[in-house]
């Protein structure tokens, strides 16, 4: 019963345009030259959360909902990016961008065991090149440690 109540209390599913909204809110902060990318774990998240509530018209998510949708929509469609780049990797003959997007959600689909459904956070995020610099970023395993490296934004 808790967890209903909770669940109530802290607001039901991000629909798309709070989606839309979340991708705009991070790439915003991400490339806010004046604040820069040496910002604290923290402090960078509150920002992108400022800035979803100032463009979200009524929010019944507590704070920390904006990180944790971002966190699924990169997750998502980063596995979706990489299916998507091995069959253009593969060039098939004859086969447009469009056909080659409809199996790259037919395999996710496989994969997955679910649809892909960030299709709209995808389509704005696909030709920025703050996001294909995260893409094209080998990904390391995150640790508990405080790492040293200098990185957007930073884990301390």
């Amino acid at each position: 019963m808790e967890s209903i109540t909770k669940k109530t209390q802290w607001g039901g599913n991000f629909g798309l345009e709070e989606d839309c909204f979340i991708v705009s809110a991070w790439l915003n902060t991400s490339l806010d030259a004046v604040q820069g990318n040496e910002q604290k774990h923290k402090t960078y998240w509150n920002r992108v959360c400022d800035y979803f509530n100032k463009k979200t018209f009524t929010s019944t998510h507590n704070a920390n909902s904006p990180m944790n949708r971002w966190s699924t929509i990169q997750l998502q469609t980063n596995k979706f990016v990489g299916i998507l780049a091995s069959i253009e990797m593969a060039n098939p003959s004859g086969v447009n961008e469009q056909n080659k997007i409809m199996k790259a959600k037919e395999a996710y689909l496989k994969v997955q065991a679910v649809p892909f459904k960030f299709d709209h956070c995808w389509n704005i995020l696909r030709h920025q090149p703050k996001w294909l610099e995260l893409v094209a970023k080998p990904q390391k395993p995150q640790t508990m440690r405080r790492s040293t490296a200098t990185s957007s934004p930073s884990r301390d």
